[in-house]
């Protein structure tokens, strides 16, 4: 009888432990959301939208990650030389192209995403949500804000993937994982997808507000980018011969988002050039628009510093094709300028004959740790080369480097503006450039100061440049008008 009464017993308390057990299990988690439990104000939509920053806005990556990055990211191109074999292009396409990671994923031949759709969806879900959840939490600006920021980051990522893999196949909705014929339906053309993307950035300029607090994105952001992604396809449009209505409805649309900065008031050029790259701290800088901060306090670092630092080997570095891009500082090219060993390659002379940019990017003695000889130090400071043979400072070795990354400036959008507005004027029947559009842009960077170093190695800043008396490069193509052709600015 005894048995029984403890089997009983022991059943009974069995019971009230799985009860109790039960109640545990059914806490929501303290460190991570549920879906329907989220989107209750702003704070939850911001903690969301937060969650694309790292991914578009990645500056110099962190610790030893390069993906997005300059000097080790950004390395297949003409202007580089690496020992040994140089990287090819790919004769066909892979079989195999896909990835469903949320991670910073690409490749480095095109410096450009993954057949990947995890972030178009991530978009999707964002504006889904809004639209089915949030918005009655929401006041009408609030939601047409927040909506704005989904419909910016799917237009950033589908300029992405078209840049990259032209024709995509367009989600603007989610998903779901048994809709076997969204899923594996054909690609879109890339004017169809373009489409869509220019609708989003028309959206996103009526309704994003101009100031959400800093380092968020805003209307001037968004304008930057904007700009960058409309001259891109713009002129892809038009060069490839694809659809000159598209070309022309994309370059007007650029010229517009940057002339939203421009006339802004916001921004300007009065820093030097050097300061945009290595400052600890690029806080107020008057010509950044955003920027990705690193603080060691908070274990977020990068490594970008420490490959300019004068000592660690790049493998690829700057050729002969990146020095004779460089303008003298009278404004023409090295064929036709007039500054006394403007003919000279020498890094000494260059230093002194070239564009303020030069001697800020390279440092002023050949160093064997280029396979060049010429070796890249735009992301290292001045102070970082003094350690070349000795110990470096945390700031400027391994992967424990602090200096802030311009995400986004002004110097972009201003060459965005005039060269939107160059293409449409010459082939678009767009408005004549003038004057008083050069010196708004090219010549408001080459009115940038200089720093005391540059001046104390004779460096000069380079002349305006003007309409009667533009470059005329010796090896320009016969059939590229002289304002068309790419130099430095």
């Amino acid at each position: 009888m005894k048995y029984f009464k403890y089997i009983y017993s022991l059943t009974v308390a069995s019971m009230l432990f799985v009860s109790c057990n039960k109640e545990v299990l059914d806490r929501p988690p303290l460190t991570s959301y549920l879906d329907d439990k989220f989107w209750r104000n702003e704070d939850d939509i911001r903690l969301y939208g937060n969650g694309f920053y790292t991914n578009y806005f990645n500056g110099y990556n962190s610790g030893f990650t390069v993906d997005y990055t300059p000097v080790r990211g950004y390395t297949f191109s003409d202007d580089l030389t690496g020992k040994n074999v140089q990287a090819n292009f790919e004769s066909a396409i892979p079989s195999s192209r896909s990835s469903t990671s949320e991670t910073a994923e690409w490749m480095a031949t095109y410096a450009g995403p993954t057949w990947n759709f995890a972030w178009v969806r991530k978009a999707n879900i964002f504006l889904d949500r809004l639209d089915n959840v949030a918005k009655p939490n929401l006041t009408p600006e609030a939601y047409k804000h927040w909506t704005a920021i989904a419909r910016f980051f799917r237009g950033y990522e589908y300029s992405r993937l078209v840049s990259v893999f032209g024709d995509v196949p367009y989600y603007d909705k989610v998903i779901s994982e048994t809709d076997l014929p969204a899923l594996y339906k054909d690609r879109d053309s890339r004017g169809v997808v373009m489409d869509k993307v220019y609708d989003d950035f028309k959206y996103v300029l009526a309704n994003i507000r101009e100031n959400d607090g800093a380092q968020f994105v805003n209307k001037y952001v968004a304008a930057a980018f904007i700009s960058r992604f409309m001259l891109f396809e713009g002129t892809y449009q038009h060069y490839h011969g694809l659809d000159a209505a598209r070309a022309k409805k994309y370059l007007e649309f650029a010229v517009e988002a940057a002339d939203i900065v421009m006339s802004s008031g916001k921004y300007n050029f009065t820093r030097d050039y050097k300061s945009l790259f290595t400052s600890d701290n690029l806080a107020g800088h008057p010509e950044v628009l955003l920027y990705r901060a690193y603080d060691a306090a908070l274990t977020l670092t990068h490594s970008i510093g420490s490959y300019q630092n004068g000592t660690e080997v790049v493998g690829v570095d700057a050729n002969l094709v990146l020095i004779k891009s460089f303008l003298a500082n009278d404004g023409k090219v090295w064929q036709n300028s007039a500054v006394p060993a403007a003919n000279s390659f020498t890094i000494a002379d260059l230093v002194k004959t070239r564009d303020p940019r030069f001697e800020a990017s390279f440092i002023d003695r050949p160093l064997a740790s280029s396979a060049t000889l010429l070796y890249g130090y735009k992301f290292a400071s001045r102070e970082a080369i003094t350690y070349i043979g000795k110990t470096y400072p945390a700031a400027w070795g391994s992967n424990t480097n602090t200096s802030d990354a311009p995400v986004i400036r002004l110097a972009e959008v201003v060459l965005n503006w005039i060269e939107a507005k160059a293409v449409l004027a010459q082939y678009l029947s767009g408005t004549p450039i003038t004057q008083t559009d050069l010196d708004k842009s090219i010549n408001a960077i080459r009115n940038r100061p200089l720093d005391a170093a540059a001046v104390a190695k004779g460096v000069q800043k380079t002349a305006p440049l003007t309409l009667g008396a533009l470059p005329n490069d010796p090896t320009r193509d016969a059939d590229v008008p002289e304002m068309i052709w790419e130099n430095p600015s």
